[in-house]
C-alpha cells in the first residue's frame, strides 16, 4: 500500500509541473482567438483562392473554436469543402500544450506544424480544385449568424475562465494517462506495455490514427504522453494527431446534413494519418 501511494504521490508531482506550462499557452490561445479568429473567417470567406491556406493556419490553434466556425462557414456555403478539410487536418486539438513544457518539446511541435501545414494546404487546394462543392445549406444560414455563433463559454467569460478550464481538464487527462502508464509499467513490465502498444510494430501508426478519430482532447493529450514516455514514435504521434480533430467530427456529423461528405472527411483523415504516419515511422524520424 505504502508502493503505491508513493507512486502516485511522485506521478500527481510530475503532473503539476506542467501546470504553469499549461495555463500559459491556454491564455495565449485564448487571447490570439479572440483577437484573430474574426479576421481569419472574414479573410476565409471572401478570400477564396486563399481559403485553403488560411484555413490550415486557423486549425493550427488549439481547441475547437476555428474549427467549430468553420464547419458552419461550410454548411451555410461560405466556405469550400477543400477550405474544410485543411482546417481538419491541420488541427491537432490540445497535443500542442501538452508538448510545449517538456524538453525537446518546441522542436516536435514546429516538426508538427510543418508536416501538418504543409499536407493541409497541399491537400486543402487539391480538393477544392477536383471537388469545389460547398455545404448543404447553402447561403440559407445568414453570414451574421455564423459570426456570431459561440462554440462554448468563452465568449461570455472572456479568456481567463476558460483558460482555467482548459488547464484544468488537460491537467487531469494528464494525470490519468500518467497514471495509467505508470501503473502498467509498475505491474507488468515495461516490454510487456510496449508490446501491448505495438511499440516498433508497423501497425502502431494505424492504431494511433484511430485513436485520432475518438472525439474529445483526450486521444491528443494521450498520444503526447506516450509520445513524451517514448513508447509510441513520432511517426505514430503523427498520424494520430492528422486524424485528431477533438470535437469537430461529432459537430460536423450534427450539422452537416449530407453524410458523404462527414465520410469523406473521416476517411481522408484516417488514410493520411496512416500512411504519413506509417513513412515516418518507418524511416524512424524523431525529435
Amino acid at each position: 500500500m505504502a508502493e503505491i501511494i508513493e507512486l502516485l504521490i511522485d506521478i500527481a508531482s510530475d503532473s503539476l509541473k506542467s501546470v504553469p506550462f499549461l495555463f500559459a499557452a491556454y491564455i495565449f490561445i485564448e487571447y490570439t482567438e479572440h483577437r484573430a479568429s474574426g479576421r481569419f473567417i472574414d479573410k476565409m470567406t471572401r478570400l477564396n483562392k486563399l481559403s485553403p491556406a488560411l484555413g490550415a493556419l486557423a486549425g493550427l490553434f488549439p481547441q475547437c473554436g476555428f474549427l467549430v466556425s468553420a464547419v458552419r462557414l461550410f454548411t451555410g456555403g461560405l466556405i469550400s469543402f477543400g477550405t474544410l478539410a485543411a482546417v481538419f487536418i491541420s488541427t491537432s486539438d490540445d497535443a500542442f500544450p501538452v508538448l510545449i513544457g517538456k524538453p525537446g518539446g518546441i522542436i516536435t511541435i514546429i516538426a508538427l506544424v510543418m508536416i501538418k501545414i504543409i499536407l493541409a494546404v497541399v491537400i486543402g487546394y487539391l480538393t477544392a480544385r477536383f471537388f469545389p462543392v460547398q455545404g448543404e445549406q447553402g447561403h440559407h444560414t445568414e453570414h451574421n449568424e455564423i459570426h456570431n455563433h459561440c462554440p462554448d463559454d468563452c465568449c461570455r467569460h472572456g479568456i481567463l475562465f476558460p483558460a482555467l478550464k482548459h488547464t484544468f481538464k488537460s491537467w487531469l487527462f494528464i494525470l490519468l494517462s500518467i497514471i495509467v502508464f505508470g501503473f502498467s509499467v509498475h505491474y507488468i513490465g515495461e516490454d510487456a506495455f510496449k508490446s501491448i502498444v505495438m511499440s516498433n510494430s508497423l501497425f502502431q501508426p494505424l492504431i494511433a490514427a484511430l485513436i485520432g478519430l475518438i472525439p474529445g482532447c483526450a486521444p491528443s493529450i494521450i498520444l503526447s504522453e506516450l509520445y513524451l514516455s517514448s513508447v509510441v514514435s513520432f511517426g505514430s504521434l503523427t498520424a494520430g494527431l492528422i486524424s485528431c480533430s477533438g470535437a469537430g467530427l461529432v459537430f460536423l456529423y450534427r450539422s452537416n446534413k449530407n453524410i458523404n461528405q462527414n465520410i469523406t472527411i473521416t476517411v481522408l483523415l484516417f488514410v493520411l494519418g496512416s500512411v504519413i504516419g506509417t513513412v515516418l515511422h518507418l524511416t524512424g524520424v524523431s525529435f
